[in-house]
């Protein structure tokens, strides 16, 4: 058949899943898809529509849910909504009815219009293939339990009627290829099983804070015992890489000493020794190759550049020397004795 003989139709998507199904017994997930096929049923008898006419209606089961198909409906121009919200209405009054858990369910609904090609499947049924009905099941996955979200197709025909004004509110994502995709979830206030809460895809991502690795602890911790000495130094700005690198190899030997192991390029003995004053240990590396110095330092401070909030803001040049009364805080909550160990005061 050639491409431009496929026939074609104005099609309305209705997909939807059960929520969190594969977690459920196999016995249980059958009796809950008896219970979905009993509500659908009812649901199209109610809005005239048979199942047995693929000319206007085609159900295509999914396992774990279905695709409701309606075919060249174009009135009323709400159908497709009509029979998500009846659905939901229905499946609300089984759970509310189901005394044990097993039978509740909750589903998540992606509705979409577009002229779509009618096709023959493998076993000779009609089917649906094309952007639409792929798209409704894009805009699914989008939803939480409860949750209606419709395509911009649906969006444009509907948002300026009086009966959906002010119910769509509007995300924007992208789909497994990066394309970007418009979602609209449906919010109408006192429909029964609606889920009108923003779907968890679209809020605010909260990122737990990372913990200080027990180097930088131990770096945060003598820098706060030599300020005063590291201030002093630091005003000739070519002494602040060197002072960085005499702080971070002092604070291996800590760890070192610990008997903990972190992923660093390499290891340093503190020179002099681990007991020289800082004034010394800066002098000693002054003598080193300040290239190899001050390359080291840019990979630390990149390493180091998530926790930069909690050191100071400073005009020397790679800052990471000074911690805040925050940066203190993290140290002794996440590193307790860390402080006491360097003799080092939180102020």
């Amino acid at each position: 058949m050639s491409q431009e003989s496929v026939p074609t139709a104005d099609v309305k998507s209705v997909f939807f899943d059960i929520a969190s199904f594969t977690q459920r017994t196999v016995e249980a997930q059958t009796e809950v898809i008896g219970v979905l096929n009993g509500i659908v049923k009812g649901c199209l008898a109610e809005i005239s529509l048979p199942i047995e006419d693929p000319g206007k209606c085609l159900v295509l089961p999914t396992g774990d849910g279905m695709c409701i198909c309606l075919v060249n409906q174009h009135e009323p121009i709400d159908l497709h909504i009509q029979l998500a919200k009846r659905i939901l209405a229905k499946l609300h009054e089984h759970n509310e009815g189901s005394r044990g858990t097993e039978l509740k369910f909750a589903l998540r609904i992606g509705v979409n219009s577009n002229v779509d090609n009618l096709v023959t499947d493998i076993a000779g049924r009609p089917n649906i293939a094309g952007g639409g009905i792929n798209q409704a099941q894009r805009l699914m996955v989008s939803a939480d339990h409860g949750q209606i979200m419709l395509g911009r197709a649906v969006y444009e025909v509907l948002h300026q009627r009086k009966a959906y004004a002010d119910a769509f509110k509007k995300f924007s994502t992208t789909d497994k290829n990066g394309v970007g995709l418009e979602v609209y979830q449906l919010i109408q206030q006192g429909l029964p099983g609606l889920n009108i809460e923003v779907p968890s895809q679209f809020r605010p991502k909260t990122v737990a804070p990372k913990k200080l690795p027990r180097h930088l602890a131990y770096h945060a911790a003598l820098c706060q015992k030599h300020r005063a000495s590291i201030r002093q130094m630091v005003k000739n700005v070519f002494n602040d890489d060197v002072v960085f690198f005499s702080i971070w190899v002092l604070a291996s030997d800590y760890v070192s000493k610990e008997g903990e192991t972190e992923s660093y390029p390499h290891h340093y003995q503190t020179k002099p020794s681990f007991e020289s004053p800082l004034e010394e240990i800066v002098a000693y590396y002054k003598k080193v190759d300040s290239f190899v110095i001050r390359e080291f330092d840019i990979h630390l401070r990149e390493r180091w550049w998530d926790f930069r909030d909690y050191f100071e803001a400073s005009q020397i040049q790679f800052g990471f020397l000074f911690p805040t009364s925050e940066g203190l805080q993290k140290v002794e909550q996440e590193h307790p004795g860390v402080l006491s160990k360097v003799g080092a005061v939180a102020k």
